[in-house]
């Protein structure tokens, strides 16, 4: 765990750790947070098994000091395969280029790797966007996507992350960056993006839900906080949807409290 305050933080998320809706890249809570190095892997229209699948490999190649996890709203997945058509796809390139938002020196720690592959990070299928997706392509996947299968999911990706990080000595940081969507499909009655996967798990005693309680009760709160980006928004970006700059530095502010509690002695 950390001793003190770390100099380099990787950060894998969706656009709620982008600055694609800001008015400059500083005004995101990623570069908030006053470190040296940020590793900012925040992609829009990531999925959580994409958030995951690129931090294991992130952290296993470069080892920084803190690995901070913007879990992302349910209904996204990733597909990994050819692509029929080209704008369906993005491709994905080991030299990490997105990273270097805060300082270009960065680059030069960055071992490029020859490898690449195509990745679908997500579609959406739960109110209120559903009907967003009705070509034939996409069609699939809204038909089988469902509010728990996407539970599961999303549990199964941190429990494997939180024993990935502790058996490789990684200390990290889970946070939360939607409002889940899934969250009206559960009845949840709550304020929009206050929805806490685990504490709802809790809760319910019937149902398949019920089956992936053990597996929750094995993911440690105290590195998943109940915090969410959008819990609180005080303003929005460019597009009137994601968080604005003062959101973003409001959430900087309880992450860093987040990272003195949970990852120091």
């Amino acid at each position: 765990m950390l001793k003190s305050l770390p100099n380099t933080v990787y950060i894998s998320g969706c656009s709620n750790s982008h600055f694609h809706y800001l008015d400059s890249y500083k005004d995101s809570w990623t570069n908030q947070l006053g470190f040296s190095k940020v590793y900012n892997h925040g992609v829009c229209g990531s999925s959580n098994d994409f958030i995951a699948r690129r931090a294991i490999d992130f952290c296993s190649r470069h080892k920084p000091e803190l690995a901070i996890i913007q879990w992302t709203q349910l209904p996204r997945w990733e597909t990994i395969g050819s692509p029929k058509d080209s704008g369906d796809f993005y491709f994905e390139d080991h030299t990490y280029p997105e990273f270097n938002y805060l300082n270009a020196e960065i680059q030069k720690n960055i071992k490029p790797f020859k490898w690449s592959q195509q990745f679908k990070p997500d579609f959406y299928a739960s109110v209120p966007y559903g009907n967003w997706l009705t070509e034939n392509k996409h069609k699939a996947f809204v038909t089988i996507e469902d509010a728990t299968t996407s539970l599961f999911g999303l549990i199964k990706n941190a429990y494997i992350l939180q024993n990935y990080f502790k058996e490789n000595n990684q200390p990290y940081l889970f946070v939360n960056g939607g409002d889940w969507l899934h969250s009206q499909q559960f009845d949840y009655p709550g304020e929009f993006g206050s929805w806490y996967p685990l504490d709802f798990i809790e809760t319910v005693t019937d149902g398949p839900i019920t089956t992936i309680q053990p597996l929750a009760s094995k993911i440690d709160k105290t590195f998943w906080p109940n915090i969410n980006i959008i819990e609180n928004i005080v303003d929005k970006g460019s597009d009137g949807r994601h968080p604005g700059k003062q959101t973003n530095i409001n959430f900087a502010k309880l992450v860093k409290e987040k990272i003195n509690v949970g990852n120091r002695k």
